[in-house]
């Protein structure tokens, strides 16, 4: 008994196998080997990139089993659920299958798809290319070579979609074409938004490009990042370097305005600075005004990547402002030479001519040849002579006051300097005056040369006339280029104008300040109305240590 059960556990451990060889079933085969040769590993199949072999989704399933039917329903399900098109072609190039979407795009029922011929989508042919869409199904499956295109159509109301194409062979290992495996993916949304993109970065560049402010961006190493085509011109006209993307923006800054600019970037880099926006002016052979502003530049969580330089040539817009400042100060100061004028008429004009009317009524009650006769003839005169004397200044200021541009020409300076020094030469050696010039910065202004030399000579006179007692007069003339123009300053070491005082009046006609000079309080009016007349301003300063310093802005 106990031999009989051994025998049968051996057997049920042994059934089928011999002692010599034994034998294991593998997917419908039967594969036998004998104990003693050794096991032969087989070499695995490749897969290529140009298909997907139908012995390699047979192979590549022996993981889900043995059942042919999960196969075939896994690779069914896949089908009708891509979300996109997908179609089997056959190497003739006709429909074998296709989903619900590809039938869609094919404009084919699925019943009526099965063996027609793919031309009737010719439309999804490669872009640029000769060739049908039948011909490249032909010649992917030939060749194994995978295909990936986009293509578009016109669909009603002229309105366009695109699509992602992927044509795959589906091949058996060289031993036959199946045909092609089409894949389809409407891409209308990520195209669409593509364009717009390209578009809005296409409109960006071409205002970054063309706009008159000059844009540089800077990264955290304040490196240029980019740069539009008018920072790269005035870097290089107004700066002398060559400014381009990928450059370290500290090597190029020799300037002075320049490192003030790094340095404010930097503070903003580092959180301790905020941003700026700023006035620069520019006093090279054209003198410009620039408004330039540095701002950060802050990433998508708010942390500070880099800064914006922006640069802008404001001079037209400043000029502009200047011009309608100047007309305004016109208009005031028209209206005080109005009420001037005015006051002049009513009080010189009418004293001396009511002299004249009380004598002349006088005149009426003497007889001719008696004392009180030939005093009122005498006070006429003499009320006469100051009539016409008003009469003759009223005159000359209204010339003044005309319009002149048409006999400006550019000046030279030192010849106008030189022509007062002649006339007045006995004067100046005799006062020891001495007049010290420097028109180095500007040599010629743009002028009446007989105004310039009016002004000239009553601002010399004026200083010699009023010169200090312990001293001999020096008078200095200089011209330079300003902010607000062409300035020439005329400073002397005279006795000064107590301008607490007499602030509001310097200007004015018949004012004088000093009871020990000579004249009669023209000159400087005469001074005002002629620069003014040439389109330039006047002001006055009284020097701390003794003296005047005139000047005048064109």
């Amino acid at each position: 008994m106990s031999t009989t059960k051994r025998s049968l556990t051996a057997g049920r451990k042994n059934v089928g196998v011999s002692s010599e060889n034994k034998k294991v079933r593998t997917a419908k085969k039967v594969v036998t080997r004998s104990k003693k040769s050794p096991r032969v590993k087989t070499a695995p199949r490749k897969r290529t990139a140009r298909g997907l072999s139908a012995g390699e989704i047979t192979s590549n399933t022996m993981g889900l089993g043995s059942d042919k039917e999960l196969l075939e329903h896994a690779f069914a399900s896949g089908f009708a659920h891509f979300d996109g098109g997908v179609g089997m072609i056959s190497s003739a190039g006709k429909w074998v299958n296709a989903n619900g979407l590809m039938c869609k795009i094919a404009g084919l029922n699925h019943e009526d798809l099965a063996g027609r011929s793919v031309s009737n989508i010719d439309w999804v042919r490669q872009p640029y290319s000769r060739k049908s869409f039948l011909q490249l199904v032909k010649e992917v499956s030939e060749t194994h070579h995978v295909a990936t295109y986009h293509v578009s159509r016109e669909m009603s109301g002229a309105d366009m979609e695109w699509f992602s194409v992927r044509l795959i062979p589906i091949t058996n290992h060289g031993k036959g074409n199946y045909g092609v495996l089409m894949l389809m993916s409407d891409v209308t949304a990520e195209h669409i938004a593509k364009q717009t993109l390209l578009r809005s970065e296409a409109n960006l560049r071409t205002i970054f490009n063309n706009t008159d402010s000059a844009i540089v961006v800077l990264d955290s190493m304040l490196k240029v990042q980019a740069c539009n085509a008018i920072a790269k011109e005035w870097s290089l006209s107004g700066f002398k370097f060559k400014l381009h993307e990928g450059v370290e923006f500290t090597k190029l800054t020799k300037d002075p305005v320049l490192r003030e600019l790094v340095r404010v970037a930097r503070e903003i880099i580092d959180g301790k600075g905020k941003d700026l926006k700023t006035t620069y002016f520019d006093s090279g052979e054209e003198s410009r005004f620039y408004q330039i502003s540095i701002n950060a530049v802050y990433d998508s969580a708010g942390v500070v990547i880099g800064v914006q330089l922006m640069a802008a040539d404001i001079t037209v817009a400043r000029q502009a402002e200047h011009d309608r400042s100047r007309i305004l100060e016109d208009l005031v100061r028209q209206n005080k030479d109005l009420e001037q004028f005015n006051y002049i008429v009513t009080h010189n004009l009418r004293s001396p001519a009511g002299n004249i009317v009380g004598l002349a009524s006088l005149l009426q009650k003497e007889a001719p040849g008696t004392p009180e006769f030939n005093k009122c003839i005498e006070l006429i005169l003499l009320a006469s002579q100051k009539l016409n004397s008003v009469t003759q200044d009223l005159n000359a200021i209204l010339n003044n006051k005309k319009s002149i541009s048409e006999n400006k020409s550019l000046v030279d300076l030192q010849s106008v300097v030189d022509d007062v020094h002649v006339g007045m030469r006995e004067t100046l050696i005799s006062q020891k005056a001495v007049i010290e010039t420097n028109f180095e910065h500007v040599k010629e202004l743009l002028g009446v040369k007989s105004y310039l030399h009016s002004i000239f000579f009553n601002l010399i006179s004026n200083s010699i006339k009023y010169r200090h007692a312990d001293r001999n007069p020096v008078i200095s003339i200089r011209s330079m280029h300003s902010s607000s123009g062409i300035s020439i300053r005329f400073k002397d070491n005279g006795l000064g104008i107590d301008l607490v005082s007499y602030g509001d009046q310097v200007f004015g006609l018949y004012k004088r300040f000093h009871s020990d000079g000579e004249g009669k309080g023209m000159g400087l009016f005469m001074v005002k109305t002629q620069v003014e007349s040439m389109g330039g301003r006047i002001t006055v300063r009284s020097l701390a240590e003794g003296g005047t310093e005139f000047v005048m802005v064109f």
